[in-house]
């Protein structure tokens, strides 16, 4: 995902369209406008600092495996049984160092739990404890309702994509497993739909893009980009799709002479 050619061409199938990226969005004040007088000179630089601004916008989140929760994240430091349930007292102690300049997740957590056993946090544990600490503006404490799977269908079902991502983005780390289920189901819908265009122009058309290919579900948006007569997406698509699957069979074809341009790549990769 990192790659700069696959990043270069996931830059390339999303597109820019200035008036997508500043779109109106949802707000729970609404601010008058605001106007300026300006020369020709500095309306050029707050043109151009909006073209600065709309490119940092598409910057795609990045892409990670889902933690574990089960694995050796809760590494035990020492395990006192002489403690355990200490004068009848069964509360859980957690330690969180808070001296400043940490980076958010190298701070160390650890948790005495009442059998006496001091621990690591895990990352759910340390996501949580990090909230109470250093709370992030958009992000609840407890996960909002409507990532529970009956209320995200209900957003999912009137087309409400990018709107679930970004609230996605704001509550959850890139590795936390919730974020996976949201945005990977987010992207099934949208797959099932046809409704790829939701998407397009925002930071999160690359990355389902990226969902589609390394799960080998890249024909219908194939299909839609080439229904579209957008040959030149199609064709990006196609060589992201070998990039990821090296070993693939149409890898094999296409180095041989019936694929002597783009547009005869798509056809002898896939029809």
């Amino acid at each position: 995902f990192i790659s700069p050619k696959v990043q270069m061409l996931l830059s390339k199938i999303t597109g820019f369209n200035i008036n997508k990226i500043f779109s109106p969005k949802q707000v729970s004040v609404t601010e008058s406008p605001k106007y300026k007088l300006v020369t020709d000179e500095q309306l050029r630089e707050l043109q151009e600092g909006s073209l600065k601004g709309a490119n940092k916008l598409l910057q795609m989140p990045p892409y990670k495996k889902p933690w574990n929760i089960h694995n050796n994240d809760e590494l035990i430091i020492s395990n006192d049984q002489q403690i355990a349930h200490f004068e009848m007292d069964d509360s859980t102690y957690v330690f969180t160092d808070i001296s400043p300049g940490i980076p958010r997740r190298d701070r160390m957590l650890v948790v005495r739990d009442k059998e006496g056993v001091l621990r690591r946090c895990n990352r759910e544990e340390s996501d949580k404890i990090l909230m109470l600490y250093y709370p992030q503006e958009g992000k609840m404490y407890n996960m909002p309702q409507m990532f529970q799977p009956q209320q995200l269908e209900v957003l999912l079902g009137k087309h409400q994509y990018e709107y679930v991502l970004n609230v996605a983005c704001v509550q959850f780390e890139p590795d936390d497993p919730n974020y996976t289920r949201v945005t990977e189901r987010t992207f099934e819908h949208v797959l099932q739909s046809g409704q790829f265009e939701v998407l397009r122009f925002t930071r999160f058309y690359g990355s389902m893009v990226f969902y589609f290919l390394i799960h080998n579900k890249i024909d219908l948006l194939l299909a839609h980009q080439l229904s579209q007569n957008r040959l030149d997406d199609a064709v990006s698509l196609v060589q992201l799709y070998h990039i990821i699957h090296p070993y693939c069979k149409s890898v094999a074809i296409c180095k041989g002479e019936d694929a002597k341009d783009n547009y005869q790549l798509i056809q002898v990769s896939f029809f």
